[in-house]
């Protein structure tokens, strides 16, 4: 994930791809997805979500 080591704004991706900020919003949050949410093991490590 290039694009996040980097911190470009969405509006810079959006002029380098050459597409509109939805388009890239929607990858985003598709790849976020499938990255997390739809990981049955995201917390296997966490042990207690309290502080």
């Amino acid at each position: 994930m290039p694009c996040l080591r980097l911190r470009m704004s969405i509006a810079r991706i959006t002029a380098g791809l050459g597409v509109s900020w939805n388009t890239v919003n929607d990858a985003v949050l598709a790849t976020g997805h499938q990255l997390l949410i739809a990981d049955p093991t995201r917390f296997c490590r966490v042990d207690s979500a309290e502080h």
